[in-house]
């Protein structure tokens, strides 16, 4: 393989890995990875299923979950951003996107040696809103012929740009509840807001809530991207090498 070649599958797999994170297939890796760790007790063995929907599933235990963002585009480019650059100095994020995910209430957080160590997310957006808005939308979803129902059906909601608060969680499901007329529903709904990640058990209408420390926060983002960078660089040498 020339030099050439090897430069360019690199930087294709670069392309690759920045267009998937915070997007197929980071989310789904990601919310694989979260509800493995903080819900052993539910015992999934759960895959990425390349025939969604759902977005992963888990045969034996006949589950299947859903998985989708609650935040608004701009605040999902700055996430998509942070993941990539947590740890590197700010000059290393190109100018231009910089410019574009860089407002007053949005931002990527610098030390005094101008390392990338956090990020401020809009807040003019109600969480509860989108949230709601991504459920009924992927409970349409989940009522179309296509979508392959289990004998559990759940929704995995991702959102980096805010935090929940217990009663504003018990009345959005307690709404969901309360309604009529909306067909089959999901049986349990996860929603991970950073730190806080809540289980909703939606026919029993019971919440609880797991918490996260920076440290295994950083381990999923981590543990996430390699496993996307190993498995695009298999594929990547594998067509390369079936092209030659």
């Amino acid at each position: 393989m020339s030099k050439v070649a090897i430069l360019n599958i690199e930087a294709t797999e670069e392309k690759l890995i920045m267009r998937s994170t915070f997007s197929q297939p980071y989310d789904e890796e990601f919310a694989r990875r979260c509800i493995c760790l903080l819900f052993p007790e539910l015992g999934y063995k759960l895959k990425i299923n390349c025939e969604d929907p759902p977005d992963l599933i888990d045969e034996a235990s006949s589950v299947g979950i859903e998985v989708v963002q609650a935040v608004d585009n701009k605040d999902a480019e700055l996430s998509n951003a942070f993941a990539i650059y947590k740890g590197k100095k700010i000059s290393c994020v190109p100018e231009k996107l910089l410019r574009r995910i860089s407002s007053k209430s949005r931002r990527l957080i610098c030390d005094d040696r101008g390392i990338i160590i956090g990020a401020s997310f809009s807040t003019k957006h109600n969480i509860y809103r989108l949230i709601e808005e991504m459920i009924n939308k992927k409970q349409k979803r989940l009522n179309c012929a296509g979508y392959r129902k289990f004998e559990r059906n759940g929704l995995f909601i991702y959102n980096s740009s805010g935090f929940c608060f217990e009663k504003g969680i018990r009345d959005l499901i307690s709404g969901l509840c309360s309604r009529e007329s909306m067909g089959m529903m999901f049986d349990f709904i996860i929603i991970y807001c950073g730190h806080e990640v809540w289980f909703i058990d939606v026919n029993l209408c019971d919440v609880k809530k797991r918490l996260l420390s920076d440290e295994e926060i950083d381990a999923l983002m981590k543990d996430t991207l390699f496993e996307l960078k190993r498995s695009k660089e298999y594929y990547l040498k594998r067509e390369f090498l079936m092209e030659r």
